[in-house]
């Protein structure tokens, strides 16, 4: 569900056309890293000032745990 809900946010916010990937990396039951691949223009874009995009996400996205109890760090990587 995190990882479905991370490409839509990204298709509605990037531009059309802008190849970018989302990886879940499971560190253990309770622990994942969710990856995100953008082009290093678009960076900007996925991250906001101060990283305030970024932190929103998080906290949408931990706040689906309810379901499965798993925390996710976010990291967004340049393509």
């Amino acid at each position: 569900m995190s990882k479905e809900f991370v490409e839509n946010y990204l298709t509605l916010l990037l531009d059309d056309g802008v190849k970018f990937d989302v990886h879940i990396e499971e560190v253990s039951d309770t622990f994942a890293y969710l990856n995100i691949t953008v082009p290093s223009e678009y960076i900007g874009a996925v991250v906001g000032k101060r990283g305030m995009l970024k932190n929103a996400l998080k906290t949408v996205i931990n706040g689906c745990k309810s379901k499965n109890q798993k925390v996710y760090k976010i990291n967004v990587k340049e393509s």
